[in-house]
């Protein structure tokens, strides 16, 4: 009988989250986390007359993005990177009225280039995002 209640006991507390584990690490097996892009990032400016900050800062956590400009007003924008894309937006007044960042990462994300478009007032800009890593 002793032995009986040692085999349940067993089954129990060994058995059954043995098997949740493995079934957990089987659901989880095709998942892969987004692109690391924080860090500090330069930008190389386009023509036009709001050529926007020289550098800014990337924030992220899983799919959130926070990008914090260096510009007077220390514009900040909200967004989420899927799929290589990231869309940001700003309520804040930048460079003109709120602003939109547009952007995709090519590449290895170590050394990657962004080519985005920022919009303001209407006007569409396209910088040259550089990882400063």
């Amino acid at each position: 009988m002793f032995k009986n209640n040692l085999t349940f006991g067993y089954v129990l507390f060994v058995g059954i989250p043995l098997l949740i584990l493995i079934g957990t690490l089987r659901a989880g097996a095709n998942l892969s986390a987004p692109p690391a892009v924080s860090g500090e990032w330069t930008i190389d400016p386009a023509p036009g007359n709001c050529a926007g900050p020289p550098d800014m800062s990337i924030y992220q956590t899983g799919a959130d993005v926070l990008i914090a400009l260096n510009d007077p007003q220390k514009t900040t924008l909200a967004g989420k990177l899927e799929g290589g894309l990231i869309a940001a937006a700003s309520t804040t007044t930048g460079c003109g009225g709120a602003s939109r960042l547009e952007a995709a990462l090519r590449g290895n994300p170590d050394t990657s280039l962004w080519r985005a478009g920022s919009r303001s007032t209407g006007a569409t800009h396209a910088p040259r995002f550089r990882s400063v890593q």
